[in-house]
């Protein structure tokens, strides 16, 4: 057998095709014309776009970051922006627009999509039990595949 199982979240309906040996990778199937859409506009708050994300995969959530100067140091926590700013105070280009997260759309390509065309600066968590991990060291997962893990590995946190 190529992959080792293939299951279907149940809080999400995806289809999700876990690790590949033979490929030494992840992939993910999900339900066509399931592209989410986030509105990205100077007059909303970061809770209100962090609300559009979530409600499309609630075990992830998007923090807005502040961009740290060259060659300095600080705690990841420190440069996490309050959620009631809105994102006309946080970003370098005042450009409005949608953001279309496709179904195979990674972690990478959502925050390179959000820096380069929207000046904003954001990290993905993952629920991992009963707290957030970051996302970085699998930046190159899908955003529905990082979903159905952090379901899978919270319904296994709530059955111990």
């Amino acid at each position: 057998m190529k992959f080792l199982y293939l299951a279907s979240c149940p809080h999400t309906g995806l289809m999700c095709r876990k690790y590949d040996p033979a490929a030494r990778k992840y992939n993910v199937a999900q339900k066509p014309g399931t592209d989410v859409q986030i509105l990205v506009d100077d007059s909303r708050t970061i809770e209100e776009v962090q609300k559009d994300f979530s409600d499309e995969y609630p075990f992830l959530k998007i923090e807005f970051i502040s961009m740290v100067k060259k060659g300095a140091v600080a705690s990841p926590k420190a440069e996490i922006i309050p959620k009631n700013k809105k994102l006309s105070a946080i970003r370098d280009k005042h450009v409005s627009g949608t953001v279309s997260i496709e179904p195979d759309c990674t972690v990478k390509d959502l925050l390179d999509t959000l820096e380069n065309e929207y000046g904003l600066h954001a990290r993905v968590y993952r629920k991992f039990g009963n707290m957030w991990i970051e996302t970085g060291l699998t930046s190159h997962w899908s955003l529905s595949l990082q979903n159905t893990e952090g379901y899978e590995i919270s319904e296994a946190f709530a059955k111990k």
